[in-house]
């Protein structure tokens, strides 16, 4: 009987999982492919290796011909100038680096699948680790990332395995990380979880590439790092149109848009830690548990500005609701409330986006739709807390 009952929760969440990514190359092919994004970040990098410090030409003339204009809202970090390279092919003609940063979005998604499959292999059933994977091709934003030629996929996945690799391989770990980095809106939350579990290896190696990165980009460019640093913060939130995290709504009230994004830092750094925290007395969770990394990758997604190619990250949270629903004997009305929590992790972008479309893109819809994203988000790893305890801690 319990068999039965688990086929069936299969069959109903791998049904799902091939109707998101069905759904997914639909609308790759219905949006089209832009690659707006290469193209803003391929010229930063570009004009970094060739000697100029980008920021000053953010928005501005066209420098080199051969380059071409940086558009105004691109930003990124001092280490990204340089090792962005890696990331949007750079050394490149942009034509190639197109291609070229497509096909490392399946590169990583490999090599993510592969190290998922060594570590739970021994674990779970392979049918179970298919869905795990299956969550990432699945995701809206794996589909976003691709369209726009953006790295927000593959450094969500550099976090996931950052996470994965943490005590098996702490040194890797750090590296994942420290290019992970290259979206701190992304990935420097994560690292909070490392500092309160005191995963010193991982830390000071991501540290380590991220400094390294930042002084070759100032002698490259002989820029002073502070005045590179100082340019970061300076155009980060430079554009009207840039969420700002969960509470991004303030912006119409007319709250200067430096103290928003405090806020939003602030509660998405106490969210993590109250969830961490939670974890480890309520649940009794160890230190090695992944499970306290749950409420810093939802964190991730409201506590700073965000970009919609960057939601992959909540493929993490994803992945525990679908633990609870094949592995915990749920019942029917909390089965179908995770399976909601989990459709939507994995669809939220999709849902803002075609709400921001009926809006007419206006700044308020823009705003307010994203917003109540994250607030939904923040809720939904909520829920799974109390889940988690409800189903799996008590267990124990």
């Amino acid at each position: 009987m319990k068999s039965n009952i688990q086929q069936k929760r299969f069959r109903l969440l791998a049904g799902l999982l091939v109707l998101c990514i069905a759904s997914c190359i639909i609308l790759y092919f219905y949006l089209g492919y832009t690659g707006f994004d290469l193209k803003g970040h391929w010229r930063i990098s570009r004009y970094t290796l060739l000697g100029y410090d980008p920021f000053p030409l953010i928005g501005q003339h066209t420098l080199l011909k051969s380059v071409g204009r940086i558009p105004k809202g691109f930003s990124t970090v001092p280490w990204c100038c340089v090792f962005g390279s890696i990331f949007y092919g750079a050394f490149l003609p942009v034509e190639i680096a197109q291609i070229y940063i497509w096909v490392l979005h399946f590169v990583i998604y490999a090599v993510t699948a592969t190290v998922i499959y060594r570590k739970f292999r021994r674990q779970f059933s392979g049918r179970f680790i298919l869905l795990l994977i299956l969550l990432i091709g699945g995701h809206f934003s794996f589909m976003y990332s691709l369209r726009y030629g953006n790295a927000g996929a593959i450094i969500c996945c550099l976090g996931i395995l950052a996470i994965c690799l943490t005590d098996s391989n702490p040194w890797i770990a750090g590296i994942c990380m420290g290019f992970a980095m290259m979206k701190p809106q992304i990935s420097m939350i994560i690292c909070l979880v490392w500092l309160l579990n005191r995963k010193w290896k991982p830390l000071f190696t991501a540290a380590a590439i991220d400094i390294l990165g930042w002084i070759t980009t100032a002698v490259i460019t002989g820029t002073s790092p502070l005045i590179l640093l100082k340019e970061t913060l300076s155009s980060g939130t430079a554009s009207a149109k840039q969420y700002l995290g969960m509470f991004s709504f303030l912006q119409l009230a007319g709250i200067n848009s430096t103290v928003v994004l405090l806020l939003n830092m602030i509660v998405g750094i106490i969210f993590t830690a109250a969830g961490y925290f939670y974890l480890r007395k309520k649940c009794h969770a160890s230190e090695n548990s992944l499970v306290l990394y749950v409420p810093a990758c939802a964190a991730s997604t409201f506590w700073m500005y965000k970009n919609g190619t960057d939601y992959l990250i909540l493929v993490y949270v994803a992945a525990f609701f679908l633990y609870l629903c094949l592995e915990k004997g749920l019942s029917t009305k909390d089965l179908l409330l995770s399976v909601f929590c989990l459709l939507y992790l994995e669809m939220s972008r999709c849902a803002v986006y075609f709400v921001i479309v009926l809006g007419k893109k206006s700044v308020a819809v823009r705003n307010l739709s994203k917003s109540f994203d994250g607030i939904l988000i923040a809720v939904i790893t909520v829920i799974f807390l109390h889940l988690w305890h409800a189903y799996s801690c008590c267990e124990q």
